[in-house]
């Protein structure tokens, strides 16, 4: 390493002192600081998921509406075991910002079944039919930015990313306004995809936070840990 003068040695001093708080932002020429507005690491008495969450479980119309599932705390995991269904559970408080993030862990045990999860933000009405939402989701081998808009689905970008039977995986939605991140990294080999889309519309702006997914005929179960939503100041 070169020799610095001490004026020099003293100016780098003065700068990593002024930026020696979090800014691990690099989405922005402007860094911010991202601050925890919720986190859940679900490790509590095994039973139902607690306060701050709701849940709902849809199955498809008739005839083919057919399935079941349901969510509980086992083992310090949020638990989710559906079979042919719509599923989701999310934080019942409200979150405001222009530019926020949401995360989950996921484990995939080794069970038989297409697996299909993710998470949504900046919701109005989350897990219900009319709600407006958008997703970061992974549908057993494609990672996908997308819109709910009611029934309604807009796909901005998708790609290839297998899941892996007994891995652990983080799935992370960022939200810059219209400017949408999404990433899947296997915590199990160290791994990651991410993904980039903009919403060229009027961006979205509720309050909703969730974990989702989607059952297709198979019966399937999910383990779930460490949800955490963000806000970037």
């Amino acid at each position: 390493m070169k020799t610095f003068t001490f004026l020099t040695a003293f100016c780098l001093a003065i700068l990593m002192t002024a930026c020696s708080k979090k800014t691990d932002d690099t989405t922005t020429t402007t860094p911010c600081t991202w601050t925890t507005l919720f986190f859940d690491n679900f490790q509590r008495a095994n039973g139902p998921l607690g306060t701050n969450w709701a849940d709902a479980i849809s199955f498809p119309p008739a005839p083919h509406n057919y399935g079941s599932g349901f969510f509980d705390i086992l083992d310090s995991s949020m638990r989710v075991s559906t079979e042919n269904a719509y599923w989701a559970a999310w934080y019942t408080g409200a979150i405001t910002g222009n530019k926020t993030r949401v995360s989950v862990k996921c484990f995939i045990p080794d069970s038989v079944g297409q697996r299909d999860f993710g998470v949504g933000g900046k919701a109005t009405n989350p897990g219900t039919m009319n709600q407006i939402c958008y997703f970061a989701a992974v549908a057993y081998d494609t990672l996908t930015i997308f819109k709910v808009n009611g029934t309604t689905s807009q796909y901005y970008t998708k790609q290839y990313a297998p899941l892996i039977k007994n891995h652990e995986y983080r799935i992370t939605l960022t939200m810059d306004l219209g400017a949408l991140t999404a990433t899947l990294e296997d915590l199990t080999s160290s791994q990651s995809t991410t993904v980039t889309a903009t919403d060229t519309g009027t961006p979205l702006s509720g309050t909703g936070y969730s974990i989702n997914g989607n059952t297709v005929e198979d019966k399937y179960v999910l383990f779930f840990h460490d949800f955490l939503v963000e806000s970037c100041q």
